[in-house]
């Protein structure tokens, strides 16, 4: 099997699979619960994001013509084992749907009338959808994604309710009452299932799409679209579809109910926001739909930087909540989303920023700060190994993702832990910490590179032959380093330690200036700008 960091992919290749999948989600007699398959939303560029398109893509070669060829990145036995997985998840869903009924928003034997804990309300202002990421995060009044949103609001007099989807690892009706939060700045965990009925439901719908893309896959298309309806079709009974069925269900009994003048969600073009504004619209055509663009866009992200208006109306937000000027710009130059107003937020991660810096730093220390995914973490790594013995002076630091555990990648390492003992493996739970002890930093596709350049760190991508760029800071052409090789790194390295002072502080400033666009504080007139733009229900 193919890894994640083998994929190679042509701009060529890419830009047809961004436009048939948009086409297919957009065919005026497609069931619109097509919107709801995540597959079909191409995300970026990035390696591991492709890799599920990897036996579709196999048919375009770097000339645009199309050539059948065997796939060999996905084995049957693999195929299998993932459907079969996906399967296994729909009945746990189906079987919890007879049990657990007081986490449910749905009354399995009134399946009409919802279900719903008593939160002290009768309305909300504002609705919130996040991401529960660890259980750890329901101690604290801050969200992961929002921060203080919730207190911004009601310091304006508005109420508000955090939804919040479990990707904790635990079953949501475990966590149901430690989430519960009551009152003008309300939470709730929303279930993993809902009635038997309903469950039934979403699963009928998935068979419907199934059939759909099974009748219409031989009709005299290509071979790489012939593909790619058959890829289609596996999705649209699997669980992450069937999931965002779910969540647009459970999105309009809340708008019913609480009748919210404005819903915000992240915008990262993932299928499930598209499932929440049109969710919500259903509920009332007039509520202020928004979407938080909260962390980078690559050179080629593509699912946020497209409309699916008008073929499928509903789906889009009205307003964007960017991160930074940088973001701003790029997203209004995007020919597809001219009515969308696109304005600066910021990010209370950088409001939260203890480090100060007023000059780089020159520490020869190395922080390697992949991505979290095992492949790419022990490709970046074994780079590290690499050059290690090459240059024993200088000191490694490699960080796990908050996603992974070292013992996962360190049977896949090359020459681990090495004679020359200049590295080590960060616990330090703090990044700052981190950065604060080192001078440079090697990363692909990681953003926390930005938040090390305003610490002062200098930037080392490290890119591989034939493999679209998908740098985070792609438009940064001083300070950031382009390297293919360890010799390249090597070579690279010590020209920067003999660079003279003067120069490396004209280079940071560019670049520090390019980030601190990049990633702003909160700007609270943006929360005003948005209140006074909703429609009072």
């Amino acid at each position: 099997m193919i890894s994640v960091s083998e994929i190679m992919v042509t701009d060529t290749a890419y830009f047809k699979l961004t436009r048939t999948c948009d086409n297919l989600i957009c065919r005026p007699d497609a069931p619109s619960s097509i919107v709801a398959i995540p597959w079909l939303h191409v995300i970026n560029e990035v390696p591991f994001i492709l890799s599920a398109y990897s036996d579709v893509l196999q048919v375009v070669d770097i000339q645009y013509n199309e050539t059948p060829q065997p796939n060999p990145s996905v084995s049957v036995r693999d195929k299998n084992r993932g459907a079969v997985f996906h399967f296994a998840q729909f009945v746990k869903s189906f079987i919890r749907s007879f049990h657990f009924r007081d986490s449910r928003l749905i009354n399995a034997s009134a399946p009409d009338k919802p279900f719903l804990p008593d939160l002290d309300m009768t309305r909300v202002d504002v609705l919130i959808v996040t991401w529960l990421l660890n259980r750890d995060h329901l101690a604290k009044t801050s969200d992961f994604y929002f921060g203080e949103l919730q207190q911004l609001l009601l310091n304006r007099g508005l109420s508000s309710l955090l939804l919040m989807r479990n990707q904790s690892g635990y079953h949501s009706h475990k966590l149901q009452q430690q989430t519960l939060r009551k009152g003008p700045t309300g939470r709730l965990l929303l279930p993993d299932t809902q009635s038997p009925g309903a469950e039934l439901g979403y699963l009928r719908k998935g068979l419907e799409l199934r059939r759909y893309f099974r009748k219409h896959r031989f009709e005299g298309y290509s071979e790489f679209e012939k593909r790619l309806f058959q890829k289609a079709s596996e999705f649209s009974v699997l669980s992450p579809g069937i999931q965002n069925l779910r969540l647009h269900d459970q999105i309009e009994i809340i708008c019913r109910r609480f009748k919210p003048s404005i819903v915000v969600t992240l915008y990262e073009g993932h299928a499930w926001e598209r499932c929440v504004w049109h969710a919500a619209r259903e509920a009332n055509p007039e509520t202020l739909c928004v979407g938080y663009q909260h962390t980078i866009l690559r050179k080629h992200s593509h699912a946020l930087r497209r409309s699916l208006h008008p073929l499928r109306k509903g789906y889009d937000p009205n307003l964007i909540l960017t991160l930074g000027s940088v973001t701003q710009k790029m997203l209004e130059k995007s020919m597809q989303l001219p009515n969308i107003s696109k304005m600066i937020y910021g990010t209370h991660r950088r409001f939260n920023s203890r480090i100060k810096f007023e000059e780089p730093k020159s520490t020869t220390t190395f922080l390697v700060l992949p991505e979290g995914v095992e492949s790419e973490s022990m490709y970046l790594f074994n780079i590290a190994l690499a050059c290690a013995p090459h240059l024993p002076d200088v000191r490694f630091i490699f960080r796990m993702h908050p996603v992974l555990l070292f013992d996962d990648v360190r049977p896949l390492l090359k020459g681990y832990p090495p004679k020359t003992g200049n590295v080590e493996v960060s616990d330090n739970p703090d990044l700052e910490e981190d950065f604060a002890r080192s001078g440079y930093i090697l990363y692909r596709g990681s953003s926390t590179v930005i938040y090390a350049i305003l610490a002062g760190l200098k930037p080392y991508y490290f890119e591989r032959p034939n493999e679209m760029n998908f740098d985070p800071i792609f438009e940064l052409t001083e300070w950031r380093e382009r390297v293919r090789s360890t010799d390249e790194l090597i070579r690279k390295f010590k020209a920067d330690q003999k660079t003279s002072p003067d120069l490396r502080s004209r280079q940071w400033t560019e670049a520090l200036t390019y980030c601190d666009q990049y990633t702003r504080s909160v700007r609270e007139e943006t929360l005003d700008w948005m209140i006074a733009h909703s429609v009072s229900n």
